[in-house]
């Protein structure tokens, strides 16, 4: 089937890549795979279920598509598809960034940005290449405040319920909703309840801050956004937010930022909390490209067997004059044990290259029976590839 399956000429296509660009990092990465196909659409988010059942969220073209993967099957699979959240065709939506949830036992929540009344240019980027996420600017910097592409007539986060197994879904309720751009939701559970984490633009296609809402009732209603990162401290686009917590039970948010070459030029910080998300440290950067004509962005995290590890898209391997963020992008990842004091990356030093560039874009993070695996898209399917290190 078109969904588990891939051509023999994109394997071959791979194969010559991965030579081509373990030549041209040469010490900078270890290549270590593009991992195996499990699914249509890009954007790929998975979980793993109280039971054991793991599911993964898609967005391809004008739907978002959920895949289950069952208790007694390997990792990498098989994914079937079993329902969708969402699917809106018409002229002028944007819907994408679907993340899933396991609120109690058996009930399944998904989160996604949904905009209606963007412009049409905005709408035809959109429907060209779902697997590119965020797609308010193909640039990841910037936009002129009158720039079509910065603003819809409204910009939603919306969560919607599944209680068969991510076959049948219905609409919950709205984090939020205005005419101010808001991106890549991200659950996280708190003391307090469940918490969805969001990108929020300070004012269309400029400065951008991580916030998060509360919800107290299981994601039927949300209290107002509390900041996590605020984009105004660095003169920065803060987003696309990861979120873990340590054995220690401190969390950890890892996001892409200005922070360390300047506007337009992404790299990834991490801030911590101690309190269970009430306060945040004042962050720092933990990967910044070696020079500030290269990006690093679009950051998740989690934790598997004392190991943090830390994805991210990345276009240091591609020269100069063939860079084009994002789409340029090779999926990377980096790895530190988990410790009660500060978390030492070394700046990458021990990254590796799980998917290809350019084209392997906005990759997810999930931890499986205390395996982590990254998952990534590509050319309108999402890849897996399990992640080991010498920790493990």
């Amino acid at each position: 089937h078109s969904f588990t399956t891939i051509s023999n000429f994109m394997q071959l296509f791979i194969a010559l890549t991965s030579a081509a660009v373990a030549a041209v990092a040469g010490g900078s990465t270890r290549l270590v795979g593009s991992g195996a196909v499990i699914a249509q659409g890009g954007y790929p988010r998975a979980i793993e279920a109280s039971s054991g059942e793991r599911f993964l969220c898609t967005g391809a073209e004008s739907k978002l598509l959920v895949f289950a993967s069952p208790v007694n099957a390997t990792l990498e699979g098989p994914w079937a598809p079993v329902g969708v959240v969402l699917e809106d065709g018409r002229a002028g939506v944007d819907l994408a960034n679907c993340v899933l949830f396991e609120v109690v036992p058996g009930v399944l929540l998904a989160s996604y940005r949904y905009h209606t009344g963007c412009p049409v240019v905005y709408k035809n980027e959109s429907l060209r290449s779902q697997t590119l996420g965020n797609h308010r600017n193909p640039n990841r910097g910037m936009l002129p405040p009158k720039s079509p592409r910065a603003h819809c007539a409204n910009f939603s986060i919306q969560v919607s319920q599944s209680s068969d197994g991510g076959r049948h879904w219905t609409y919950l309720s709205t984090v939020t909703s205005g005419p101010i751009g808001v991106w890549e939701p991200i659950f996280f559970q708190t003391a307090a309840g469940v918490q969805v984490a969001y990108s929020q633009e300070l004012s269309n296609g400029g400065l951008q801050s991580i916030v998060w809402q509360l919800s107290r009732d299981h994601g039927q209603s949300w209290g107002p956004a509390v900041t996590i990162s605020n984009g105004q401290e660095h003169a920065s686009r803060d987003g696309m937010p990861g979120l873990a917590r340590l054995p220690d039970n401190s969390i950890v948010v890892v996001f892409e930022g200005f922070w360390a070459h300047g506007p337009g030029r992404f790299s990834v910080q991490m801030r911590r909390s101690r309190d269970d998300g009430v306060t945040w440290d004042s962050g720092k950067v933990i990967f910044s490209t070696a020079t500030p004509a290269s990006n690093a962005g679009a950051p998740q995290v989690t934790v598997a067997n004392g190991t943090v590890w830390v994805s991210f898209m990345c276009d240091e391997d591609i020269s100069p004059a063939q860079r084009s963020w994002p789409g340029d992008a090779a999926t990377k990842v980096m790895y530190t044990r988990a410790t009660p004091s500060e978390l030492d990356f070394a700046d990458g030093r021990d990254r590796m290259t799980v998917g290809i560039g350019p084209g392997a874009l906005w990759p997810g993070l999930v931890t499986v029976t205390d395996q982590a695996i990254a998952l990534f898209g590509r050319g309108g399917s999402s890849y897996l590839k399990t992640l080991v290190t010498g920790h493990q």
